[in-house]
């Protein structure tokens, strides 16, 4: 008897892992929508394609400019729009950047310009994943949260707790290139 429980509790503690693995690596919807901080102008994010489309709040039959984001992942990429739709920051997650010199976060304008940053403008070394890591883990990290981001500013907090904030208008001369 005391076997047997040990039997069903082992099965079912093997089936309540294998569900929250799988859940962590659900396929996102092919399309999401992310609204700017104030709401004014929204983001059409095409997971398959990596296209992204801003429109208006509430026009979303009446795209403003259309872009094809480089380096986009639908599961670690994260998208923010600026309050007029003029620009895009693309955050490249924790499992996408693996050194100082990757592109880790670029700033995508509706003239077609962009700003590419790599990770080594936001930290200094990247940090190793603490113990204990699982398979699915990133080696290193770089990345701890962004603060959001408006028409002339944004703010990355890199993976040792410091805060970046870059001015937009101090991108002008560094576009197309990586820093």
């Amino acid at each position: 008897m005391k076997s047997r429980n040990i039997a069903v509790l082992s099965v079912g503690i093997l089936l309540g892992a294998a569900n929250v693995v799988f859940a962590c690596w659900a396929a996102p919807p092919d399309v999401a929508w992310i609204a700017s901080s104030e709401g004014n102008v929204e983001l059409k994010r095409e997971n398959k394609s990596g296209l992204v489309t801003v429109v208006k709040a509430g026009e979303r039959e009446k795209p403003l400019w259309s872009v094809r984001v480089p380096g986009f992942s639908s599961l670690f990429s994260r998208l923010y729009v600026s309050d007029t739709g003029a620009h895009i920051l693309h955050v490249r997650g924790n499992h996408q950047v693996s050194k100082l010199s990757d592109p880790a976060v670029f700033v995508l304008k509706q003239d077609g310009t962009k700003t590419v940053l790599g990770a080594g403008y936001f930290i200094d070394a990247l940090v190793k994943t603490p113990a204990p890591r699982s398979s699915i883990s990133p080696a290193f990290l770089w990345l701890d949260s962004v603060g959001g981001m408006s028409d002339y500013v944004f703010s990355i907090v890199n993976a040792k707790g410091e805060r970046k904030v870059v001015l937009i208008r101090d991108l002008e001369q560094k576009a197309d290139g990586v820093e």
